[in-house]
């Protein structure tokens, strides 16, 4: 009963603080402070810097800022206009049109970035321009480019899961390779829904537009082969068992370095400017899990993910129920708190619990970074809703919030497959060297 009323106490105290106004990360760091000293004494509370610094001292974490200098070098050395124009030319006569290249282009870029605002947002500031000029459907267009966005949290290298592997001291190489097979399928049945929309209303998409020659089309391959090859690299690295995740961070980050160098499309100030972002995004990811991990051990301390578990177990309830209510859980948390913040704080909770119940670590990865994507785009806090309405504030935002719905309702789907055969995860993993 102690254990169920601190954590009552803790929870009305963070929320307090969030609804208060106050960041995500200083809010969770005071609760776990809190916890600390009125719960667990003085003495525990000494143990906080070494909390933290055996948290942050583990190598994996190094690919972190690695992953995302790659993805600044893509993104300023304009790979994501040549990605963008490359796969246009191949889809532009499927029905659907350059929506079908929303999703192509958010996959691939997904497998370069790590991070699902940075997708959304390099492909949708090429995409907007095109698609508007073209008159396709403005709620179809914005709601397909938050939601090809969310495909940089679950295609690798993606930074959910290397935070996962951490925190649950599971493979991140593996984790990489388990989201292939589900990155993939969930890019095909987006680009089903928007197959089965235009051919339900073809007015979504103009009508007698010029279709690529075959010489334009496999001109442009030329064009993605850049991209290409930084995927291969990254990815058939550790698919190979030749490099770890944090070694195939320094590869990539390198190999884009290359690219940008050879096609002279890096100056110093786009360089300056992808480090200083670099380095932003690094040290917020970085404040949140000190300030979450805080939090998250008081808990543990409190012996609360066990009481958690144990009630649960106890209950009754068959698995599959058990899974619901955690499925309800993320997607609650979804409307509240970003994927990094959600993901640190729910992990502790909920991974006694999946083992208890005999599911895989690396299966549970993928599907709650799939729960975290729905909240990508779930208002009122979804990340990418307010990326695409930062490209274009004139929308009104209820454009985007309603052209992603239909999407949301496909990651559910994606899911309830994934729940059904976690084959689809484990697969990969299973055949790595």
């Amino acid at each position: 009963m102690t254990a169920a009323i601190n954590l009552i106490i803790l929870l009305t105290l963070m929320l307090l603080l969030v609804a208060g106004g106050t960041w995500v990360a200083v809010a969770l760091g005071v609760t776990g402070l809190v916890g600390f000293h009125a719960f667990l004494g003085a003495g525990m509370a000494k143990t906080i810097g070494w909390i933290t610094f055996n948290m942050m001292n583990n190598f994996i974490m190094v690919a972190v800022p690695l992953f995302i200098l790659m993805g600044q070098l893509i993104l300023r050395g304009g790979f994501g206009e040549r990605l963008y124009q490359g796969v246009s030319n191949w889809i532009e006569g499927i029905p659907g049109g350059l929506l079908h290249g929303n999703i192509l282009s958010c996959s691939i870029f997904a497998a370069i970035s790590g991070s699902s605002s940075a997708t959304a947002a390099t492909i949708g500031t090429v995409a907007l321009p095109a698609l508007e000029k073209r008159g396709y459907d403005r709620k179809l267009t914005v709601g397909s480019l938050a939601a090809g966005g969310t495909l940089g949290l679950l295609i690798p290298p993606s930074l959910q899961l290397i935070l996962y592997g951490v925190l649950t001291e599971t493979s991140v190489g593996q984790l990489f390779i388990a989201g292939i097979i589900p990155g993939i399928i969930l890019s095909v049945l987006f680009m089903v829904y928007i197959l089965i929309r235009a051919k339900m209303r073809p007015t979504l998409q103009p009508a007698g537009l010029e279709k690529a020659s075959w010489k334009t089309k496999f001109s442009s391959i030329v064009q993605m082969l850049p991209m290409g090859s930084l995927i291969v690299m990254v990815l058939g690295g550790i698919y190979t068992g030749v490099v770890t995740p944090t070694e195939s961070a320094a590869l990539g980050a390198l190999g884009a370095l290359a690219l940008c160098l050879v096609y002279r499309t890096l100056s110093w100030e786009a360089l300056k400017d992808a480090l200083r972002d670099t380095v932003r995004v690094t040290t917020m990811i970085l404040f949140i899990m000190i300030a979450a991990n805080l939090f998250t051990s008081a808990l543990v301390n409190l012996r609360i993910p066990l009481l958690i578990r144990d009630i649960i177990i106890s209950s009754g309830f068959p698995p599959l129920m058990i899974l619901l209510f955690i499925y309800v859980t993320y997607l609650v948390l979804g409307c509240f708190f970003d994927g990094v913040s959600i993901l640190i704080i729910t992990t502790p909770i909920f991974s006694p619990l999946i083992l208890k119940l005999g599911h895989d670590p690396i299966w549970y990865g993928v599907v709650m970074v799939l729960l975290i994507e729905v909240g990508a785009i779930t208002p009122p806090v979804g990340l990418n809703l307010f990326v695409i309405q930062g490209l274009r504030p004139q929308y009104p935002s209820s454009d985007v919030i309603l052209g992603s719905a239909p999407f949301f309702c496909v990651i559910l789907v994606m899911v309830a497959i994934i729940t059904a055969w976690p084959e689809l995860a484990l697969w990969l993993p299973g055949r790595m060297q």
